[in-house]
């Protein structure tokens, strides 16, 4: 007799992940062949064998399942070798997602996190989960999520020194249609808030400079300030002062005349500015200048 195929005709794999397929016959000995042509957006991009047993990992690199056509061809056994009636196998290849490679965030502290996460390709529909993040230099308020969601991370994450720490996610992609994509790392960076930590206060000589330089534990902070009299002295008024409120120097060096004949004050209101990326406001700080008469 000649030879049919009766394994089934159908399957499903998802992309990336090995298929694994034996070819049946109605003829006991039989042998086989097969082979698949090209499909757009399938790798590899063709195929064959001559063994009963097919056993590829197919890519499909878009979005969406793509069907993979089989030829399969039964040939009797000895010694006629009658060849047998091909038959199609159509294989869907469902599209596998993986998580966008380089999804960051840098935030001040204190920010609620609003990280967006995309699968490429795009899988519509495709959930993400993760463990609690690995977070660097004590930093805490990160959440798993055991139960898949498309929504973005929002957590509020709290960074207790004063440089940048970051919370890494170890994240997870599944399709709707059940394929599991690989893990892939997605890093929230929270960058402190600045403060001023020099000291608060300083008298000087009549027509002599500041020389003050605000400091801060967070390196590259940079500074900006406000000026005005808070006490002005008696018969007279101060001069010499001014605000600054871009690309200041890193010292204030501001010669203050005092026309009276009592002290009088001068208050610089500081705000420190942290580094690039985020430029992270601080805190004002309340620097007052004493200035003694002539």
């Amino acid at each position: 007799p000649r030879p049919l195929i009766t394994s089934s005709l159908t399957g499903t794999v998802c992309s990336g992940y090995p298929y694994s397929y034996t070819i049946t016959s109605n003829v006991a000995s039989s042998t086989f062949t097969w082979s698949r042509a090209t499909v757009t957006g399938i790798t590899p991009s063709t195929g064959s064998g001559s063994t009963a047993g097919i056993s590829e990992t197919l890519t499909n690199s878009t979005g969406s399942s793509i069907d993979v056509t089989y030829i399969l061809t039964p040939t009797g056994p000895g010694p006629l070798h009658c060849s047998g009636t091909a038959s199609s196998l159509v294989v869907t290849v469902k599209p596998t997602p993986s998580v966008t490679t380089g999804l960051t965030q840098s935030l001040c502290n204190g920010t609620t996190a609003s990280l967006t996460i995309t699968d490429t390709p795009d899988v519509p529909g495709t959930t993400f989960t993760y463990p609690a993040p690995t977070c660097t230099g004590g930093m805490t308020g990160g959440l798993a999520r055991s139960s898949g969601s498309s929504a973005p991370i929002t957590d509020l994450l709290n960074n207790p020194t004063t440089s940048p720490q970051t919370a890494t996610y170890a994240v997870t992609p599944t399709s709707p249609l059940g394929c599991v994509g690989g893990v892939r790392n997605v890093v929230i960076t929270i960058n402190p808030i600045p403060t001023v930590n020099s000291t608060a206060s300083k008298t000087i000589c009549n027509n002599t400079s500041v020389s003050y330089t605000p400091t801060s534990a967070v390196v590259g902070t940079t500074f900006t300030w406000t000026t005005s009299i808070l006490t002005p002295p008696t018969d007279g008024t101060i001069t010499g002062y001014s605000d600054c409120t871009s690309a200041c120097p890193s010292s204030i060096n501001q010669t203050l005349q005092n026309t009276g004949t009592s002290t009088g004050v001068v208050r610089f209101i500081i705000t420190p500015t942290g580094p690039t990326p985020t430029f992270c406001v601080g805190p004002t700080f309340t620097f007052d200048v004493t200035v003694n008469p002539v």
